[in-house]
């Protein structure tokens, strides 16, 4: 199981030793785990242990995060996963009253490390405290060096009361390096030429998600979905950014466009940025707490090659039409509830949504999918897009998914779990 859906925002927290609430489409395919008690001290305040409970594709794989002897009150916000890279997963473990959540200061980033411990066991680290270097946790990716790593984070145009709008596209980028344990800010500009859109509107980057690229130069991308890409090589000496913008039919204007991960992804595999976009369509105009009628949806996947320089362009690998889409086996749909309680007959019912490209195969993308759009419920389908085929579906528990926002990420981390009991 080398790449895996993993929960990005999505936890448990809760007593040692208890499986009590963890999503319901985990609890008969979980493949065997194994417990990975972490000590993290602070100052002799807390200990902090984090499991992994991973899953095979489709089915989503989950982390529980548990602070022993304490209630799970004691988070006063739900522990997140910020980046994974390699054998490494950046937390952000928030441990005191709610209404402490505003101090950057009082936030702890921790790294996990599938085999940092002693006799190769994992470990959890506690990481100084970035403050003053403020960034979001949408603006932070993370590069894996072997047994080292770097920690990138992007200050942007999504940080207006930090940012001076009056110069545009310098931003600044955080860096930690793991082996000298210090944060660092490196002031970075977008160059002259990509500092006005094809429309003549200002410049404007909001980062929506950080991908590794790596490589030589340790090159990480921090994208805004809605726009482009800004390249940063973490390993050169000379700090500079470069810009890609998305595919021409998918930039839009600078005005609000609500949260892109709900219709795009994106992500980095076989030398290739990989864009995916998924455009709804309604069939009903009368909407109710957010709801419609689907009238399908059609999906298109792009690519671009390295290097990534003037030359690079995207290319369009394929679009699809949910009413294209057959399943391998037929006997697939029948685990979608169709209208009346009666078996499904056609994906383009379902709100779909939520798209997350694999790391393992070009061709396929998991989707979200729901019989309306705030239901409990959902199921996570996975597409082969080039032979437009239903690969498998899964069950996923959405008690706590608003409509199809973002929910999971992917991973390569299953790859570094050791699975054997100890």
């Amino acid at each position: 199981m080398c790449g895996i859906l993993l929960f990005g925002v999505w936890n448990s927290v809760g007593e040692q030793k208890t499986t009590t609430n963890l999503p319901s489409d985990l609890g008969q395919y979980l493949l065997p785990q194994r417990h990975h008690r972490i000590l993290q001290d602070q100052d002799g305040v807390h200990d902090v242990h984090v499991t992994f409970f991973p899953a095979q594709p489709p089915r989503v794989s989950h982390f529980r995060v548990q602070c022993p002897g304490s209630a799970p009150s004691c988070f006063g916000e739900e522990p997140k996963i910020l980046a994974t890279d390699g054998k490494f997963v950046l937390f952000r473990i928030f441990i005191g009253p709610r209404y402490g959540i505003v101090r950057h200061d009082l936030h702890e980033y921790s790294i996990y490390c599938a085999d940092g411990g002693p006799d190769g066991a994992p470990s959890l680290q506690l990481l100084p405290n970035p403050s003053p270097c403020i960034f979001h946790d949408d603006q932070v990716g993370l590069i894996s060096r072997g047994t080292s790593y770097t920690i990138a984070g992007l200050r942007d145009d999504s940080s207006p009361l930090l940012h001076d709008l009056s110069d545009l596209g310098t931003y600044v980028v955080y860096l930690f390096n793991s082996e000298d344990k210090i944060w660092r800010p490196i002031p970075v500009s977008v160059p002259y030429k990509e500092e006005c859109s094809d429309d003549d509107e200002e410049f404007l980057h909001e980062t929506s998600k950080v991908i590794t690229v790596g490589g030589e130069h340790g090159t990480i991308a921090c994208v805004d979905l809605w726009r482009g890409i800004l390249l940063y090589d973490v390993f050169s000496e000379v700090p500079m950014l470069r810009y890609i913008p998305l595919p021409g039919m998918f930039r839009p204007s600078t005005m609000p466009n609500g949260t892109p991960s709900i219709t795009r992804d994106i992500a980095f595999l076989k030398g290739s940025i990989r864009f995916v976009h998924i455009m709804m369509l309604i069939e009903s105009a009368t909407r109710v707490f957010g709801d419609y009628v689907s009238g399908g949806w059609v999906a298109t996947k792009w690519s671009i090659k390295a290097p990534f320089d003037e030359n690079s362009c995207w290319t369009e690998d394929c679009t699809i039409d949910a009413s294209d889409i057959f399943p391998a086996p037929l006997e697939l749909l029948k685990d979608l509830p169709g209208k009346g309680g009666k078996p499904c007959e056609a994906l383009e019912t379902f709100h779909t949504g939520h798209p997350t490209l694999c790391l393992d195969d070009n061709d396929i993308v998991y989707f979200m999918a729901k019989v309306k759009q705030q239901d409990e419920k959902a199921w996570i389908l996975a597409v082969d897009m080039n032979r437009r085929m239903l690969l498998q579906i899964s069950e996923f528990g959405a008690e706590r998914t608003f409509g199809l926002s973002y929910t999971y990420t992917q991973s390569r981390i299953s790859k570094y779990l050791n699975m054997t009991p100890r």
